[in-house]
């Protein structure tokens, strides 16, 4: 799901240069997950953990590794779960991310929060489609686009 999540980031990247906003990988980010990235603008910084499905039933599966990190970064963090087929998705700040892991999601075979588009989540964020997502997070940098 690589490429859809890059789409995506083009996306927010394309809309959000002529606003002075630099979207790249967080640094500090594992190389072999390029999921989390840093999205920089007038006003802030914060940081993007972005997760991609495909069409039908299925998951999006969130490391606790990574959310950990997130924690401690010392900036704003949230996590975009990105429907690739309809261009919608959810847009959880770390409130909502840890209130999903204390009351609906468990950790899988792997380790990994497994996030089903159920009611639970519904109760935690409205689905919306990527050009609000795309206003969320360069709004939260400072750049209203």
């Amino acid at each position: 799901m690589a490429a859809t999540i890059d789409a995506f980031v083009d996306r927010v990247r394309t809309r959000g240069a002529p606003l002075g906003v630099t979207v790249s990988r967080w640094g500090r980010s594992h190389r072999r997950s390029p999921n989390i990235l840093q999205v920089t603008g007038p006003s802030g910084r914060i940081l993007l953990y972005a997760k991609a499905r495909g069409p039908g039933k299925g998951f999006w599966g969130l490391n606790p590794n990574q959310l950990a990190a997130l924690r401690g970064a010392g900036h704003p963090s949230h996590v975009a779960l990105l429907r690739m087929d309809d261009e919608t998705g959810y847009l959880l700040d770390r409130s909502a991310i840890d209130s999903g892991i204390a009351m609906f999601w468990h950790p899988g075979h792997d380790g990994e929060y497994k996030v089903n588009q159920d009611g639970n989540l519904e109760s935690l964020a409205f689905p919306q489609h990527f050009l609000e997502l795309e206003h969320a997070i360069l709004g939260f940098v400072g750049a209203a686009g």
